[in-house]
């Protein structure tokens, strides 16, 4: 044969999310209620700017996306819409350690804006965007809609019964195990 050798590596697992629509919905309801961020003409110029370093059809079709789950852009650089509620799940094709959490109690996230629409994510132009005032704007929104609702959970036990009872249901009696073996030291990621 080719006399290949390999060396096994192992640097990280993430389990599957297990999103909560209890939590979800009172996520929901929360910003709707909390006002969320006005933008402001200098913040419009430096999306259009932002936006001005890509394709056209790449943030054509980010709108379009939006817009089939409920968004009205109009002509906007940035999502200044609340998205309505819909049961319908939307998990991201990118892996997080939410999802090993979310075997663990009950999960839900939201979405705020903090970029500019159709811009890449992990791009130097969402950096840009997460950096300044975008980006700090939808960050304390979000937490404003994560402190308001957990507070309601903290102070409700019938909502944590009901995010309990319908991830208890979703699990159907499986139990968390993260597929990272015991023995293995998972090494840091090699920057060199």
């Amino acid at each position: 044969m080719t006399q290949t050798r390999f060396e096994e590596v192992f640097l990280g697992y993430a389990a599957n999310t297990i999103p909560n629509r209890v939590i979800a919905k009172v996520l929901h309801s929360v910003m709707e209620e909390i006002d969320a961020p006005e933008w402001t003409k200098e913040e419009f110029k430096f999306a259009e700017e932002m936006q001005s370093h890509f394709e056209p059809e790449i943030i054509r079709r980010a709108a379009e996306q939006l817009e089939e789950i409920g968004a009205k852009l109009g002509q906007t650089k940035i999502c200044d819409t609340i998205l309505p509620y819909s049961d319908r799940i939307v998990v991201g094709s990118g892996s997080t350690d939410v999802g090993d959490v979310s075997w663990v109690v009950p999960t839900s996230q939201c979405t705020t804006t903090c970029s500019v629409l159709g811009i890449p994510g992990h791009s130097w132009a969402e950096a840009s965007c997460s950096g300044m005032s975008i980006g700090h704007k939808g960050m304390l929104y979000a937490a404003k809609i994560l402190g308001v609702a957990g507070y309601r959970f903290l102070t409700d036990a019938s909502l944590r019964d009901k995010a309990r009872a319908e991830w208890e249901h979703q699990l159907k009696g499986r139990k968390y195990e993260s597929l990272i073996p015991s023995e293995v030291d998972v090494p840091p990621l090699p920057f060199e």
